[in-house]
């Protein structure tokens, strides 16, 4: 088939052309590594103009489908054009390859990375109306810096020069390290960021360049940092202060109007408020008819937390993109823009700086900035509508033939207290049905709804103790109340109230805290009188009582930040303790053999924590390993002998065993299929997965994944036989493994996987293994080992 297509790619050409297809390069130095050599090799293949015809499997489809539909009839519009111009591609002839030019290319990328000494030689070679290129490539030795001077070290003993000098050891410019002309660029753009953050605002890269001076011999560069007095304006060298920080929180758009800045003219009407030495300016509103006080739509301590600028202080770049991203961060606010001016008491702020007489001297005894040298600030800030209505619906499945479907409503007020707090009313339903087994898989209808409110205070919300706490990011005090209701067919009801008091900030966009120092959930099962077709067990689903306690929550996602690394991390650390203080008041500290109650309910006492950890490592830009381990340990003790199974491990499912039902493994050794259980649940969990992803196409992955793991009990429970935790855990270890397609459409992955069962821990221990079971032309093992999970995203 592939040698096919290329045949009827090339008999489009005249028999003059031949297709590109790609050049080879081989690295001629003897003296580098294989590592070395291929490095260069990635580096310059990438730089081989022009590009081949794009390829998949080998086979070149976008300039078959080109080629297959023909010449277009007209010259815009219809199917031919579409094909041709959206979808396929035009062949990429030889003719248009230029070996000389891509000679020097290859030269000039080698000296941006050291090798100035670097030849490059090439030939052509054509088979079939198919064309390669062939190059020989001579890096010889890399250059190595011998010796970094900054201004203050070149004679150049002005005030700015000083400060770039307090930066020096921040250098990306190392001694003995290869010559690099991207690190270089670099180094420019972190001066210009260390230069703002200390005032100089109109200060950027292009002001200094960098003198290369390869004549030092033994193949190392003196590198000279140069400021560029003579195309610097006054102010770029100028150190600026703060003079007045402006909010203006209510500004509209004008139709019609420019819109390219935000300056806006006061009016007589307005309102000026000062809060520490900031200005809020509004358009002044009566509260009422008769009232003449003044109406706010905002609190001026809205923006307290917010506000990293201050007036009177040096001007830095960190805190005022520090404020706009918190400003941001708020959510009430669909556009914020800033609008920084110079304020100047004398003219010839942009004469440039021939005379060095003119410029600013260090002077460590008199230090003082330029009193005409200032700035204002103003943060225009653009709200959302303040109230809104909001719906979604989804779909999901399960890897055991269930299917169901989520749908919400929602009612948002933006800013409820005049303090951007977000009020939310939620109603919420669902339903979950299995639609294709039967037998012991067989699981009951799930029905639910429920109803929630929230405030989410954009700001820390701590009694006596005032918080001013610094990061990127703002600061949230939640508030929550939910009530949920379920139904399984006709077996059991579940009526759950929770509460919460909690904070949510981040240290960083990597780092993510969430603590609720006050959790309460009351939970209430009724199992229902009229006896269904399913006789289930649901012993282990049953629970009445009060969960109060404290959560935390811990994330470091080195994703976050959508660096390409080579290797990323991804740690989650829940920690859930409850019931001690309702133990202290109880006297309850060993464990009971009938469960104390408060308010007429028995409490839960437990303590939990369970941890995430992921690593990606990526082999090359289209294949990436992926793993997973999860352990979880929950203690119930006191007025608990095991955990509530709202707060229980499972194992089992599309995000976790993929081979095995969902929520059917374990505990330990257990057999879900000797009990009539809707889910098995334990209070230990230890998980593993590994996943290989290859990139096949542009929006086409294959996963290829093994999962490892079970869930035990702390203590014996003779409804589980085998499920109590032992030295022998690992061998009561369920394994899977299968691969799966993943479609990437940008706003959403769909994952197509197939598994089944490697290692049964159910089965006796000889028996485990399931290799010598394995048979895919039997259609009932079939039936009973493979699992097909689609879902959305990927599992971890």
């Amino acid at each position: 088939m592939l040698a096919l297509s290329s045949c009827s790619n090339t008999r489009y050409l005249a028999d003059e052309e031949s297709l590109f297809v790609g050049g080879d390069i081989k690295v001629m130095d003897t003296t580098l590594s294989r590592k070395e050599k291929n490095n260069i090799k990635t580096y310059l293949s990438a730089s081989i103009r022009p590009k081949p015809n794009a390829t998949f499997l080998g086979l070149r489809w976008k300039l078959y489908l080109y080629n297959i539909v023909g010449e277009p009839r007209r010259e815009t519009g219809g199917f031919r054009n579409w094909v041709r111009e959206k979808v396929g591609e035009p062949p990429v002839l030889a003719s248009t390859m230029n070996l000389t030019t891509n000679n020097q290319i290859f030269i000039n990328q080698l000296q941006n990375i050291g090798y100035f000494n670097a030849d490059v030689t090439s030939t052509k070679e054509t088979r079939n109306q198919r064309t390669k290129a062939y190059f020989n490539v001579w890096a010889r030795e890399q250059y190595k810096i011998n010796e970094v001077k900054f201004p203050l070290d070149d004679g150049d003993i002005t005030r700015i020069a000083h400060d770039i000098e307090q930066t020096k050891e921040k250098t990306l410019l190392k001694k003995d390290n290869p010559y690099n002309l991207e690190i270089i660029k670099n180094e420019r753009v972190r001066i210009d960021a260390e230069l703002k953050n200390n005032g100089y605002y109109f200060f950027n890269p292009e002001y200094f360049l960098v003198r290369v001076d390869t004549g030092v011999g033994q193949a190392k560069v003196n590198l000279t940092v140069q400021l560029k007095w003579d195309d610097m304006p006054r102010n770029a060298y100028e150190r600026f202060t703060v003079k007045d920080v402006i909010i203006i929180p209510n500004y509209r758009l004008q139709t019609g109007r420019d819109t390219s800045t935000y300056k806006r003219v006061p009016k007589a009407s307005d309102t000026l408020i000062i809060f520490n030495d900031i200005k809020m300016v509004e358009p002044l509103r009566l509260a009422s008819r008769k009232s003449k006080r003044p109406k706010r739509s905002y609190r001026p301590q809205t923006f307290y937390q917010a506000m990293q600028l201050k007036p009177g202080a040096i001007y830095n770049q960190r805190d005022h993109n520090l404020s706009l991203n918190r400003l941001v961060n708020m959510g009430t606010f669909k556009f914020v823009k800033s609008d920084i001016v110079q304020i100047r008491n004398t003219p010839s702020s942009n004469d440039s700086v021939s005379d060095t007489a003119l410029r600013f001297r260090y002077d460590p005894v008199n230090m003082g900035d330029e009193p005409d040298a200032a700035l204002r600030v103003s943060y225009f800030l653009t709200p959302y509508p303040k109230k809104s209505l909001d719906g979604d619906v989804s779909g999901f499945t399960q890897n055991d033939s269930r299917a169901g479907s989520r749908a919400s409503i929602s009612w948002r007020n933006r800013n409820t207290l005049r303090g951007g707090e977000l009020f939310t009313i939620k109603a919420s339903g669902g339903f979950e049905v299995q639609y294709g087994s039967s037998g012991q898989n067989r699981r009951p209808n799930t029905y639910n709804a429920g109803l929630g409110v929230g405030l989410n205070i954009p700001r820390f919300l701590v009694p006596v103790i005032k918080v001013r706490p610094s990061g990127t990011f703002v600061p949230r005090t939640l508030i929550n109340l939910d009530y949920n209701y379920s139904r399984r067919g006709n077996l059991y009801t579940i009526n759950s109230l929770t509460m919460g008091w909690g904070y949510n900030w981040k240290e960083d966009i990597l780092r993510d805290h969430k603590l609720f120092p006050i959790s309460i959930g009351i939970v209430r099962t009724d199992t229902l009188s009229k006896l269904s077709n399913f006789d289930y067990n649901l012993s282990n689903l049953v629970f009445n009582g009060i969960i109060l306690g404290s959560t935390y929550e811990y994330i470091f996602n080195s994703k976050a930040n959508n660096n390409t690394r080579k290797n990323n991390y991804f740690v989650s650390v829940n920690a859930d303790v409850a019931g001690n203080l309702l133990g202290l008041i109880n006297g309850t500290t060993s464990l009971q053999q009938e469960s104390k109650k408060i308010f007429g309910s028995p409490y839960a006492q437990y303590g939990k924590l369970q941890t995430d950890f992921r690593f990606y490592h990526r082999i090359n830009p289209k294949l990436e390993l992926a793993t997973r381990v999860i352990v979880g340990v929950g203690i119930p003790y006191g007025n608990s002998y095991t955990l509530p199974n709202v707060k229980q491990f499972f194992s089992g499912g599309s995000n976790s065993l993929r081979g095995f039902p969902s929520r059917l493994v374990g505990p330990g050794t257990y057999d879900f299929r000797n009990g009539k259980y809707i889910e098995t649940l334990g209070d230990m969990k230890f998980e593993w997965s590994l996943e290989a992803r290859q990139k096949l196409y542009r929006f086409i992955d294959l996963g290829i994944f093994v999962d490892a793991g079970n869930i035990w009990l702390l203590r014996e429970n003779e409804n589980f036989p085998g499920g109590k935790i032992s030295g022998d855990f690992y061998k009561e270890l369920a394994i899977s493994a299968g691969l799966g397609l993943r479609l990437d459409f940008s706003i959403l992955i769909l994952r197509l996987d197939f598994a089944g069962p490697l290692r049964k821990p159910y089965m006796p221990e000889k028996e485990r293994w399931q290799f010598s079971q394995f048979n895919l032309l039997d259609g009932k093992w079939r039936n009973e080992n493979i699992f097909f999970n689609l879902a959305i995203g990927l599992p971890f």
